[in-house]
């Protein structure tokens, strides 16, 4: 099969009818509703490059959220037209992409692997690499970038940055182009450049709308449609160069040589929707009633009929492909993240040579039985420390990348989750592993390898745990209370590991509520580990008159470990962690769902 399916559609309109939106927010104790569009109504042609102008809070953003379908609650009727039928917002959504006002890019990937990344996920895999780059090239091309191909995207300018966004999303050819604010943050001439491209696109019979605060004039003369929203409401649409005649046909005149942008935004635009919103003067409510409809609208648009772009809905590879091109691109994040690879191996190798130093040699040793857990204690909460910090800040850092990707239909959320979680775990469980051996013959554990294995898996397990605990609190909270509640939550859990106070010591209460912590867990399967499975007796020094446990049974009847219960650890522990993902993986897709 080809890269593309062949459709009948050609060109999309957007129509949109008494659109309302209004949002709850709270104030104290209270619910505040707050309507944020007012019946706003109005046509987005195919050809037409579309500009969604007002002040800052007027209701822009909502608009444009609204139209692409992302904003669910609104009321009012949104129609996708076709030539000949019209659209769902399932079926619009393979034809559109929305580019936010963040410029989502992954700063460690060169423009060359970014976009190769994109084409591996929205063309064909049948089509091979040759005829891919082809198609890469052209668009690279016609935006101005062909030259930073080998350019990091985190050293791109900021017009760059702006124009390989909408690169990435013409790699399926789009009919529709729906941008937040992309002048937003760029130099005149950066801007002018980026004004200049979605011209261009427009002209290729496609639907391009965007919003933008207060552009330059020569800009402004670029859009061959404004919608103007003010407080929520549609105060003008039609010919950018009629709004003075239109402000003027209700008695309010343009300055001479003045923006007209300017003029329309901040001089009278204010004063115009007053007026309209008092019962004082009636043909204003009229004036406004025609600014709903096309008699302002532009009639000369420009169309490169003989470049008329060809429509398709693109052939995307299957889940299981998208899963492997995923795993790998996760992969190649530790490699050209290098330093911070670096960095992490160094903290494993020096905490692990440290723990090593101070309890080297006790391991045999019936007389340092109390430091030698005391050492297992500290490990597991080291270990889980280590694990939770970074992953407190893994998805706040990139979840406007994520949000960039899952909007514009990259891939499913779910395959993202489950591929980043095998890859990073696996790359985990390799830290963990050359950490823990450090460890484990430093301080002189008995060198059997089921011994060393079931003490490698509670340890594991404990960062899993953190893992898990870390990416909920990241995603849920900001980085500095995500990072405040994921120690709260290891700390409340290091009292019931049962190091400082035994089990049978605690209080009825606190023993069942010990149950329900994972950190009672891992002690008691790493003392199974060490000392369980009939382990001889210890060693006992010379100097010492007596060795209480030097029968290691001693030892696990005092602790209140009777039985030996690895499998049951292992599977409470298990069961901890899968939970913890399964929740941080719900948590990301609520996070993604809303803008």
């Amino acid at each position: 099969m080809s890269q593309y399916e062949k459709q009948n559609v050609h060109t999309i309109n957007i129509d949109f009818q008494k659109v309302k939106c209004t949002f709850s927010r709270f104030t104290g104790f209270r619910s505040e509703r707050k309507q944020i569009l007012h019946g706003v109504s109005g046509l987005f042609k195919s050809g037409e490059l579309t500009a969604v102008m007002g002040p800052s809070g007027s209701g822009k953003t909502t608009l444009l959220n609204t139209l692409t379908g992302f904003q669910k609650n609104f009321e009012g009727k949104i129609t996708y037209r076709t030539e000949s039928d019209e659209l769902s917002w399932q079926s619009f959504k393979k034809y559109s992409r929305y580019i936010q006002q963040e410029d989502a890019l992954h700063a460690f990937f060169t423009v060359q692997e970014t976009m190769s990344f994109a084409a591996e996920l929205k063309m064909d895999s049948h089509l091979d690499r040759r005829e891919k780059q082809k198609i890469m090239d052209e668009i690279l091309n016609s935006l101005g970038l062909i030259k930073t191909k080998e350019t990091l995207c985190g050293n791109l300018s900021g017009g760059q940055r702006k124009r390989f966004s909408i690169a990435l999303e013409l790699i399926n050819n789009p009919l529709v182009l729906f941008l937040d604010e992309p002048t937003t943050g760029l130099d005149i001439v950066a801007a002018m450049q980026c004004a200049i491209v979605l011209k261009n696109l427009a002209k290729k019979n496609r639907t391009i709308v965007c919003t933008i605060h207060q552009p330059s004039t020569a800009i402004y003369e670029l859009f061959d449609h404004v919608y103007l929203i003010a407080e929520g409401r549609s105060v003008y649409q039609g010919d950018p160069m009629q709004i003075a005649s239109f402000f003027g046909s209700v008695g309010l005149t343009c300055p001479k040589y003045h923006n007209i942008a300017d003029y329309a935004m901040e001089v009278r635009l204010r004063s115009f929707l007053q007026q309209v919103m008092s019962n004082e003067h009636g043909k204003f409510n009229k004036r406004l009633a025609a600014a709903q409809y096309s008699s302002w609208r532009k009639k000369d648009v420009e169309i490169i009929q003989e470049e008329k772009m060809k429509t398709f809905i693109v052939n995307s590879p299957s889940e299981f492909r998208k899963a492997v091109l995923i795993s790998k691109f996760c992969l190649m994040r530790y490699y050209k993240d290098w330093l911070g690879t670096l960095l992490k191996f160094l903290i494993y190798t020096t905490t692990a040579i440290f723990v090593g130093l101070t309890y080297f040699d006790i391991g045999m040793n019936a007389f340092k039985v109390q430091s030698n857990i005391g050492m297992m204690v500290f490990v597991s909460i080291s270990l889980f420390f280590v694990s939770i910090m970074p992953a407190v800040l893994k998805f706040p850092f990139e979840l406007h990348i994520l949000r960039k990707e899952h909007l514009n239909g990259w891939y499913k959320i779910r395959t993202y989750f489950f591929c980043f979680l095998i890859i990073h775990l696996h790359v985990q469980l390799l830290f963990i592993t050359y950490s823990v051996g450090i460890v484990y013959i430093m301080t002189s554990q008995p060198l059997e390898w089921y011994r060393f294995f079931m003490f490698e898996i509670m340890l594991v397990l404990i960062c899993f745990i953190g893992e898990g605990i870390g990416l909920i609190c990241g995603t849920m909270l900001s980085p500095l209370a995500g990072t405040f509640a994921g120690i709260v939550v290891g700390v409340i859990n290091v009292p019931f590991c049962g190091y400082f106070i035994l089990f049978p010591h605690m209080s009825w209460l606190m023993y069942h509520v010990s149950k329900l912590m994972f950190s009672g867990y891992c002690l008691e399967g790493l003392l199974h580990a060490i000392y369980g499975f009939n382990r001889e007796k210890l060693d006992c020094p010379s100097d010492q008159d007596i060795c209480f446990y030097r029968y290691p049974k001693v030892l696990l009847l005092v602790a209140g470990v009777k039985e030996e219960q690895v499998l049951l650890d292992t599977a409470i522990l298990t069961g901890h962690a899968m939970i913890l993902f399964i929740l941080a993986y719900i948590c990301l897709k609520m996070k993604l769902s809303s803008i």
